[in-house]
């Protein structure tokens, strides 16, 4: 019985010695497969870092048939979880990356790539993780990503991406796991409303939906993918960072992106109990234009003072008349926009918006009748406020349409003699007019 034991353990004994002499073989094996001028570093088979140390003087095609060599042996194939490629010249992901169908992270950072594979990662269907950060990568095509419903963390920060794919981020029932999507640091100049897509699967609070677009060139809000606001949906949790782009007006924003009202508005940043669901970061090193596109927007501030996703944002010196004042604190009081548009030639046009007024100022400006046409009023409750004072060629006061939507009117000091009544039925539902300083004589009876 003792001799069956000792033969047993021999055997046992013998084998262990047999399969550690097989893994020193296969560690030196994948350090003698390891490409020329690089660094491996494999941790028990499933965990394999290519490291070229920022070597550019090696050849790109012989490295990536090197790399594909390697990847396709018995020691990776089908047994690696992680894979980190780094540091190299390569302009392209090697084809054998895409065979990898085990891994559940992929590390491409720091190379030359510019672009992706197409049907390459949707067959790595465990991967949870993918970065290529530090690339020369210029766009994201539709399809990229498809399937990959256990993908958690994306990271192309600090490449040379000015496009991204309608239907890369834009279907919800992909990418579920989806919590982290950096594109921060590239040349993005527009931007589709599919971070809300996406904010629909931050379910918690604690674990909300993160997207980094921080560092792009962003200026304007585009929805090409025809986005509707639906009340109905269940809110989702959504940090959306926009800092350090060349966005000028918020309210580009709201109306790039297909929200028609402060409904809609509220609906989007579904705010509850004094918080919203939805954080949208804007302003850090940026100057915002500070004129009356945003105006709504800074009234809304004003009227709900825990909304303070503007703080530490302020007015430009070179677009407002409010430089380096916080948004928050701009006095609504004084906003005056200017109004170019169908503006009467030698005046000014400006519109109030604090007192829903547009003054148009034309005094002194040598008119002998007053304009045909002004400014198109920004609102129906708004009215205008005109001067048409000290106009001395000023004989006779017309009729004109814009009357019935005027409160106050100044035709002091010119040279009018002469109104018809049905003028004055006109000025007779103003609030205000001045007639002093002209050369009228008598008032037709039935002005009294």
């Amino acid at each position: 019985m003792n001799n069956c034991k000792s033969q047993i353990q021999t055997r046992l004994n013998l084998q262990c010695i047999l399969l550690l002499s097989l893994a020193v073989l296969a560690v030196g094996n994948l350090k003698l497969n390891c490409p020329s001028v690089c660094h491996c570093n494999d941790d028990m088979g499933t965990d394999l870092t290519i490291d070229c140390l920022g070597h550019l003087d090696v050849t790109r095609g012989q490295l990536s048939a090197e790399i594909d060599s390697l990847l396709s042996g018995n020691l990776t194939y089908g047994r690696l979880r992680s894979l980190s490629i780094v540091n190299t010249p390569l302009t392209d992901v090697p084809r054998s990356v895409c065979r990898l169908t085990a891994l559940t992270q992929l590390h491409l950072d720091n190379n030359q790539l510019i672009r992706l594979p197409d049907n390459c990662f949707p067959r790595l269907k465990h991967l949870t993780r993918l970065s290529a950060s530090r690339n020369k990568i210029q766009k994201l095509q539709n399809g990229l990503f498809n399937g990959l419903q256990e993908l958690v963390s994306l990271d192309f920060s600090d490449n040379h991406i000015f496009q991204i794919g309608l239907h890369v981020f834009s279907n919800e029932s992909d990418m579920i796991s989806l919590r982290q999507i950096d594109l921060g640091y590239n040349f993005l100049t527009t931007i589709e409303p599919w971070p809300f897509v996406r904010g629909q699967l931050g379910t918690k609070k604690a674990d909300p939906v993160t997207i980094r677009l921080r560092s792009n060139r962003i200026s304007t809000f585009t929805n090409a993918m025809r986005l509707k606001v639906n009340c109905n949906v269940k809110p989702g949790f959504l940090n959306l960072d926009l800092t350090r782009n060349e966005i000028r007006h918020v309210m580009d924003a709201v109306h790039g992106w297909g929200v028609k009202s402060f409904s809609e508005l509220f609906c989007v940043f579904r705010f509850r109990h004094g918080q919203s669901s939805v954080r949208i970061y804007l302003c850090t090193a940026v100057s915002f234009a500070c004129d009356c596109i945003d105006y709504p927007l800074y009234v809304m501030v004003a009227t709900f003072p825990f909304y303070d996703q503007l703080q530490s944002c302020y007015c430009s010196p070179e677009h407002s008349d409010f430089s380096y004042i916080e948004i928050p604190k701009i006095p609504l009081d004084q906003f005056v926009c200017e109004s170019s548009e169908r503006c009467p030639p030698g005046c000014r046009c400006v519109y109030r918006p604090a007192n829903a007024t547009l003054h148009v100022c034309c005094s002194n400006t040598n008119l002998s009748v007053l304009p045909l046409e002004l400014p198109e009023l920004p609102k129906s409750s708004t009215k205008y406020k005109l001067d048409f004072s000290n106009n001395r060629l000023i004989r006779r006061l017309e009729h004109r349409d814009y009357f019935i939507n005027t409160s106050i009117l100044d035709i002091s000091n010119c040279d009018i003699n002469d109104i018809p009544l049905n003028v004055w039925k006109d000025i007779s539902t103003m609030k205000k007019v001045l007639l002093d300083g002209n050369s009228l004589k008598s008032l037709p009876p039935d002005v009294f």
